[in-house]
């Protein structure tokens, strides 16, 4: 299917990211991340786009991908590729997500290098509105901090739950090991505790039995008066 009527829209939010170099000993470069939206009018949406596997996907996807690095492949900031692609309708968008081994290029840079190139150097095979592309205003990029911020309030809430699965594991695994003790079942614990039933309780009337065997008979009080002499 060809339209002579055919638009693009391209949004770029960057990204900081850090790809590890081979070497350990090295610092790890910098990379930023761009969202290009691209809306492609001669390609009519199927529902075999969404699946990866498919092979109108990965035709679609090496068309764009093919298309990307003609754009920035002159791009003194390295081009690092694609790091991943989704199709929706209207008729086809391609949402990207393109690299750059750099901090410092801005995303109105990435979007007017696209416009530029597709300008002089029509795609053959993918039709775009260049048009619609300039009317639109550059996006807000997301900072990097609030990414990372996210990120880390996402690990909070994770580990936080993990604490209370521990938690409620260990609580219940206490309560069954210290629970109730049924004394009918374990007769141990029976012997245990009538082992005292033998020794008689002290009362205030015991009778107490002396050392030579002979019962102990309190004597009386004797009371003796002094008389003065005279």
């Amino acid at each position: 299917m060809q339209s002579d009527t055919s638009s693009a829209s391209i949004e770029s939010a960057p990204q900081s990211l850090a790809l590890a170099p081979a070497d350990s000993t090295s610092v790890p470069t910098p990379v930023s991340v761009y969202f290009l939206c691209i809306k492609i009018t001669n390609r009519d949406f199927k529902e075999s786009l969404k699946d990866q596997s498919s092979e109108d996907y990965k035709k679609l996807r090496d068309e764009v991908t093919q298309l990307l690095e003609d754009v920035y492949i002159s791009e003194p900031h390295d081009y690092a590729g694609i790091s991943a692609m989704t199709f929706s309708k209207g008729s086809v968008v391609a949402n990207t997500t393109v690299m750059f081994k750099t901090t410092e290029i801005h995303p109105s840079k990435v979007k007017k290098q696209f416009l530029s190139y597709v300008k002089k150097n029509p795609p053959q095979k993918l039709e775009l509105n260049i048009s619609y592309t300039e009317a639109g205003g550059n996006s807000v990029g997301v900072p990097g901090w609030a990414i990372a911020l996210l990120v880390l309030a996402s690990l909070i809430l994770f580990f936080l739950i993990l604490l209370i699965i521990i938690l409620l594991v260990y609580w219940c695994y206490k309560r069954r090991q210290y629970g109730f003790v049924n004394m009918s079942e374990d007769p141990n614990i029976s012997v245990q505790v009538n082992q005292g039933a033998d020794i008689p309780m002290y009362t205030t009337h015991s009778h107490f039995e002396s050392p030579n065997g002979k019962p102990y008979v309190s004597k009386p009080l004797c009371i003796h008066t002094l008389h003065p002499v005279i």
